[in-house]
């Protein structure tokens, strides 16, 4: 949070986005290294379009 410059509430944004995001992987069995890690790089470089796949669930075209 403070190596980020966030305040309480972006901190509280990201947890539930990455928590979101690790029970899709873990609801569709995406537990393999190299899809695991595509769309955890992903997520860094691009968080943003990474939750829009997740919303429309579409994110495993990002393996």
């Amino acid at each position: 949070m403070y190596r980020n410059g966030w305040d309480e509430q972006r901190l509280q944004l990201e947890l539930s986005r990455r928590e979101r995001l690790l029970r899709y992987m873990v609801e569709r069995d995406i537990a393999d290294y190299e899809s695991f890690q595509a769309i955890v790089w992903e997520y860094d470089r691009n968080p943003e379009d990474v939750i829009e796949l997740l919303d429309r669930g579409r994110l495993e075209q990002l393996i």
